[in-house]
């Protein structure tokens, strides 16, 4: 009874981590927010050579 409760265990734990880690790399890699910050640097470029 014991094995099989740590064999659930086990289990659940990595399908978690194989859920969430690949999760939280993806969104670090690829922020969500970059257009707008992109946007917002060549605006403030655009302003700046203006004067």
């Amino acid at each position: 009874m014991n094995t099989l409760v740590a064999f659930i265990n086990a289990s659940v734990s990595l399908i978690t981590a194989l859920l969430v880690v690949p999760t939280k790399i993806i969104e670090f890699i690829f922020n969500r927010y970059e257009d707008k910050y992109f946007i917002e640097i060549i605006r403030n470029i655009q302003d700046y050579d203006k004067k």
